[in-house]
């Protein structure tokens, strides 16, 4: 039973803290790539290409620049970058917003 619920944890994705609203064009690309591997394919996927090697942009290379360097619209990568949050966004958040939607 240990063992079961040492690997259930462990394949559990990390929650995320915050939800599509704190996404901002200022944090840096090589924040969202540490604290969530996971962004690295959707970044890509949206057109931040220069990430499919799997290096690490320095760390003043904003969502903002990122954008303007590979000519992809900020929106859509913050867009992106919501989704996956959302998609991740703690327990106790979820059932904090869904409380806070009912009228």
């Amino acid at each position: 039973m240990f063992a079961y619920n040492m690997l259930r944890t462990m394949a559990t994705p990390i929650p995320a803290w915050f939800g599509r609203k704190q996404v901002k064009e200022t944090m840096p690309v090589s924040w969202y790539l540490a604290s969530y591997p996971a962004c690295r394919p959707v970044l890509v996927r949206a057109g931040l290409t220069g990430l499919a090697g799997g290096g690490m942009p320095s760390k003043d290379v904003t969502l903002r620049k990122a954008a303007d360097a590979h000519g992809v619209d900020c929106a859509e990568l913050i867009d992106a970058l919501g989704s996956v949050f959302e998609a991740r966004l703690a327990r106790s958040l979820r059932s904090q917003r869904a409380a806070d939607a009912k009228p």
